[in-house]
């Protein structure tokens, strides 16, 4: 679970935040897990 937080990525942190509210229960899943890349991905590339 830590490893999703990244201390050195500060958009990361965001996007997993977002995604933890936004998904809810589904974060702890695979499903949750898939969207939080695909957030950070989105980010990266908006950024």
């Amino acid at each position: 679970m830590s490893a999703k937080s990244n201390p050195g990525d500060g958009t990361h942190g965001k996007g997993t935040k977002g995604s933890k509210a936004l998904a809810g229960e589904g974060s702890r899943g695979p499903l949750g897990f898939v969207v939080d890349l695909a957030r950070g991905l989105r980010d990266l590339l908006r950024g």
